[in-house]
């Protein structure tokens, strides 16, 4: 059964106690004084309904309109009856009235309670609905401007399309990147020269060792010959190392070759440099000069004679005239 305003005339003094210890209020004091506490009590509670209902609806409508004096004005006056409250213990009844005040100081305490409850739920509503929004904005903005805010991202793009890891695309880069690097010091002058070196060198070391020196021999069978049971015999020979011993035959040719064919052209590609962007060395002109050396040495100095006996004059015309045509070329491309 429902309990109004109206029907508390009807009421007896205990009947009033029991609603007052029901709803939590004071039940000391004369059937005047419990009735106008829980008049009180009951209109505040109706007005605390009507609140939160139209809270609740502006709440659902997106619409946050707090009253803030209204709140302002409460807060003063529940902190002024919360004094009053403090200042009397709760055996002192002076008076009614001041029973009255404290009851409606209590009530007002809730109804501020309930008040703050609402309007942090409203806030946390509102700031949801604000930071949803935000989201959006940004996710729109992320997917226009992506692919016109630089040009990086248009070259990345493809790669990520392709499915493949990162770790895995990173490794592709690099022995993509290793191959270039590896490609660009091949295919240049200068490794053309010191590879034109390299050869000449070998060619020179190969001619003046001889490999005749044999250390042991081993006989094989043949298996596939029934009628003869000989034995191949296969000699097991190393290079001649006595051969560092003798300076006419080794040391003489291999010092002629480095120093006239090696550190004399360098230094002159040093000195004359015919390419000016380049700074220190310059494969043409190390070549024309390798070139130029050896065809007027030829035949008027006994270090070609010597040179020649290991090193044919063909191969050392061909590697300075190919370093001078591949040196050129790649002069002319870089201009």
């Amino acid at each position: 059964m429902s309990i109004t305003p109206n029907s508390l005339r009807n009421k007896r003094k205990n009947e009033l106690k029991e609603i007052a210890s029901d709803l939590g209020l004071n039940t000391k004091g004369l059937r005047g004084e419990l009735e106008d506490r829980i008049r009180i009590h009951l209109e505040s509670s109706e007005v605390n309904k009507h609140e939160e209902e139209e809270n609740l609806e502006d709440v659902s409508l997106g619409k946050v309109t707090p009253r803030r004096s209204d709140r302002k004005k409460s807060r003063s006056r529940s902190r002024k009856d919360l004094k009053e409250i403090s200042s009397h213990p709760n055996g002192d009844r002076h008076s009614s009235d001041e029973e009255n005040q404290s009851v409606s100081s209590e009530s007002e305490i809730k109804v501020i309670k309930r008040e703050t409850l609402l309007e942090d739920s409203t806030r946390y509503t509102s700031n949801q609905l604000t930071f949803e929004s935000s989201q959006q904005e940004v996710a729109v903005n992320a997917t226009y401007r992506t692919p016109h805010t630089s040009e990086d991202s248009d070259i990345a793009e493809p790669s990520n399309t392709r499915g493949l890891p990162n770790d895995r695309i990173f490794r592709v880069n690099t022995v993509h990147d290793s191959l270039l690097q590896l490609r660009k010091n091949v295919s240049n002058a200068h490794t053309f020269c010191k590879t034109v070196i390299c050869l000449e060198l070998a060619v020179f070391l190969y001619c003046a060792i001889e490999w005749n020196y044999e250390v042991t021999s081993v006989s094989i069978p043949n298996f596939f010959e029934s009628e003869s049971n000989e034995a191949h015999i296969y000699y097991i020979r190393v290079p001649d190392i006595f051969i560092l011993l003798e300076w006419h035959r080794f040391w003489r040719p291999l010092i002629s070759f480095i120093f006239y064919l090696l550190l004399l052209p360098l230094g002159f590609s040093y000195i004359i440099n015919f390419e000016p962007q380049r700074h220190v060395y310059s494969p043409l002109a190390f070549s024309v000069f390798q070139y130029i050396i050896f065809s007027v040495s030829y035949g008027n100095f006994d270090w070609t004679e010597d040179v020649r006996d290991f090193i044919h004059e063909n191969l050392i015309y061909a590697g300075a005239g190919a370093g001078a045509i591949f040196a050129l070329y790649e002069s002319i491309l870089a201009n």
